[in-house]
């Protein structure tokens, strides 16, 4: 009787669909992660600026590995001339993602110089403007000579309107309290802006930092990727 040979295992299926699929998918997710948070572009907002380093920095391995799994889609099938070249188009617009993020390291150091002097420059216009107002609101307090005068000054200065339990007090009793008030209201405005800043410093450099690294990293990757595509070119 005819023996045969027991047969061996099957040859392995390549799995680039799949892996073409997922890097798909990865791009995909992105692109919907970047466009709500970056829509609609404010080019010169040094807070749009930061939210677009923000965002590269954090979402910026999704790209990497979708190239990543193209590379490797094309190592398991290197006869797929379709999966070649979806891989060869891609890798060559490394090289723009790798300035892309190159230049973001620049504009993250930019964008927070610009936020923080806008910031300090806003808060001193407001500080300004505060203390100006109370100063001609204390001129009015001791200028006028009369409830009716003092009344008018302050409506033309937009004071909020006296209590009930005040409007009744004569002249010389409502300017001390006034005063006083006016006083309290100097002091407290002094310890608002004298505050520390919200963002600490060093909390600031880190930040700065994890972006700048992050950013570089992504370059130098996409920069090695489109390197690989120009030798075999």
């Amino acid at each position: 009787m005819e023996s045969y040979p027991e047969p061996g295992p099957l040859p392995p299926r390549p799995i680039t669909a799949q892996l073409v699929a997922i890097a798909l998918a990865l791009l995909a997710v992105f692109i919907a992660t970047l466009l709500p948070q970056l829509l609609p572009p404010r080019l010169l907002d040094p807070q749009w600026q930061l939210t677009l380093c923000g965002v590269m920095a954090e979402n910026g391995v999704l790209p990497l590995m979708a190239l990543g799994l193209l590379f490797l889609a094309t190592y398991l099938d290197p006869a797929n001339l379709w999966v070649l070249a979806f891989r060869v188009g891609s890798s060559g617009l490394a090289g723009l993602a790798a300035v892309g993020f190159l230049l973001l390291i620049p504009l993250q150091i930019v964008a927070v110089i610009s936020s923080h002097s806008s910031h300090e420059f806003h808060q001193q216009k407001q500080r300004q403007t505060a203390l100006v107002r109370l100063d001609a609101l204390e001129q009015a307090i001791a200028s006028a000579g009369s409830r009716g005068e003092l009344n008018q000054l302050l409506q033309n200065l937009q004071a909020p309107p006296l209590p009930p339990s005040e409007q009744a007090l004569p002249l010389p009793q409502l300017r001390p309290l006034l005063s006083q008030r006016l006083l309290q209201t100097r002091s407290l405005l002094q310890h608002k802006f004298s505050a520390p800043s919200r963002v600490p410093q060093a909390t600031l450099v880190l930040q700065v930092l994890r972006g700048v690294v992050s950013n570089l990293a992504y370059a130098l990757a996409f920069a090695l990727a489109f390197a690989k595509y120009r030798r075999r070119r």
